[in-house]
């Protein structure tokens, strides 16, 4: 039986709002490593991984999505979609960064601002 497009679109959110909350967990989990680097321990090391990993994720399930066309099973498909968008985007935390970032501008050394900026940016 093939489905159309609203039914897959309408399950695959359903779906993606189960695997959340593990994406915000990991996120929450990864928040101890802030200030975990003896040396640089200004450096927000949990925020980063969380960034990272969800890049990483986000970018390896719509590299197999095509694989998954025209398969008349929606878990394959579906799965990939819900942990990019729900998994994936509850990992994300785009606020977070702007705001170490907008703090770390201004500070007494706002250069760890755009360091910290650079470093996130070119490795995502």
């Amino acid at each position: 039986r093939r489905q159309d497009t609203y039914t897959i679109t309408y399950r695959t959110m359903l779906y993606a709002g189960l695997v959340a909350p593990f994406g915000a967990l990991l996120r929450w989990k990864l928040s101890s490593l802030n200030g975990s680097i003896q040396r640089y321990n200004w450096f927000p090391l949990g925020t980063f991984a969380a960034n990272i990993i969800a890049s990483i994720l986000s970018v390896a399930m719509v590299g197999l999505e095509p694989r998954f066309y025209g398969n008349e099973s929606f878990w394959a498909l579906g799965s990939l979609r819900a942990v990019k968008v729900g998994f994936t985007g509850c990992l994300s935390t785009v606020s977070t960064f702007v705001a170490e970032v907008a703090g770390f501008l201004g500070s007494k050394n706002p250069i760890k601002g755009y360091l910290y900026a650079s470093i996130t940016i070119t490795t995502a």
